[in-house]
């Protein structure tokens, strides 16, 4: 009867198992979490736009919707726009630099986006207040056509805090030990997210002008 080859290894030698060890756990490869985090991209942006298409129907080719004042869209929301693409490349060099593991630089960049994202809520905060405090005067015969713009823009907050979450964790975790080379696909998970976030608001805020 053959003999098992595993009894014949010599203590010290070979693999030992601890069964009392427990699994390691399996670190999602790169391209999955890639795949996954267009996939949730993609279902957030089907939302948006059917939102923005129901919003372009009620207010312009809606054949029987009663006449609607136009729109008035504060200035700071261009400012809070530009604001937003600056943040956005600072986080786009944040993740350029951490992906050739050039760590310093990388934290400064990530530290001047988190700047910029503060100033970018500073300053759209009370533009949107002041958007919707205007619509819902001039709206008051229109409930309806208040209420959808009030969902865009909620779903744009939504947008917002989603991408605050990862990047306040990034920065406290900056600041606390630094970055380093298990940060980098977080990294690039919210740049991915911050980016697509600042085409959401970019179109938002162009049918806004356009369709007032």
């Amino acid at each position: 009867m053959p003999r098992n080859r595993l009894s014949e290894i010599e203590p010290g030698f070979g693999p030992e198992i601890d069964p009392n060890r427990p699994p390691k756990k399996e670190i999602p490869d790169v391209g999955q979490l890639r795949m996954g985090m267009w996939v949730f991209l993609a279902s957030l942006g089907m939302l948006f736009v059917s939102s923005l298409v129901g919003y372009v129907f009620v207010r312009k080719i809606n054949p029987s919707a009663a006449p609607i004042e136009p729109l008035e869209i504060p200035g700071s929301l261009a400012v809070s726009t530009a604001i937003l693409l600056v943040a956005g490349y600072a986080f786009h060099r944040c993740q350029q630099l951490a992906r050739f593991r050039n760590f310093e630089r990388a934290e400064k960049w990530l530290l001047a986006s988190a700047v910029f994202t503060v100033g970018f809520l500073v300053v759209q905060t009370p533009g949107m207040l002041r958007l919707l405090i205007h619509h819902q005067i001039s709206m008051r015969d229109h409930v309806g056509y208040y209420g959808l713009t009030l969902a865009l823009v909620v779903l744009h907050a939504l947008h917002v805090i989603g991408g605050l979450v990862p990047l306040t964790w990034l920065v406290v975790r900056t600041l606390r030990v630094g970055i380093n080379s298990s940060h980098v696909r977080a990294i690039r998970m919210c740049s991915l997210y911050w980016h697509f976030l600042e085409i959401v608001w970019i179109v938002m805020y162009a049918t806004f002008l356009i369709v007032r």
